[in-house]
């Protein structure tokens, strides 16, 4: 569900009335990322981790006044370290969802939400399957040759390399 490269481990706490988050914050952030910690609980963030929770026992069932700093240099795709793989984020980042393992979407503030998939380079968020109404928008989009194109190369970089 949209893993991109983040800046720390686990999402932080959104400071007061702050969007978008100024860069002093967000230094002081990754300087000490476990002084911001939004939610002292497993990330849930790939199946494998979610052993023994459900959507509704999920820590994460309650979205909260949080954000997951991203890693501007590379806005791609990328699979998590115990999940079959082409790009893996550079030494230092996380490979992180917006949504736990359960679809539970993490963050109250919507654009907090959106930040990470909502890039040019990946189609502004539209090319998911998280919903039935962008699977539909999605399959649409790749009926077109041009379309069809760009979204293997984006799956092609995300799987091991052979």
């Amino acid at each position: 569900m949209g893993h991109v490269c983040r800046l720390t481990d686990f999402p932080v706490r959104m400071p007061t009335n702050s969007w978008p988050v100024s860069d002093e914050y967000l230094e002081q952030v990754v300087a000490n990322a476990s002084a911001f910690r939004c939610l002292d609980a497993p990330l849930l963030d790939f199946s494998e981790d979610s052993l023994g929770f459900d959507k509704d026992t999920s820590p994460w069932r309650t979205p909260q006044n949080c954000f997951w700093p991203l890693d501007y240099d590379v806005r791609q795709l990328c699979a998590g370290p115990f999940h079959p793989g082409g790009y893996r984020c550079p030494s230092g980042r996380t490979c992180g969802s917006n949504f736990d393992a359960f679809g539970n979407p993490r963050f109250t503030h919507s654009k907090a939400m959106l930040e990470a998939l909502h890039t040019a380079k990946l189609n502004w968020g539209f090319t998911t399957y998280d919903h039935l109404g962008r699977a539909l928008l999605t399959i649409f989009q790749s009926v077109t040759e041009e379309g069809w194109t760009r979204r293997t190369r984006w799956s092609a970089r995300a799987l091991p390399s052979r």
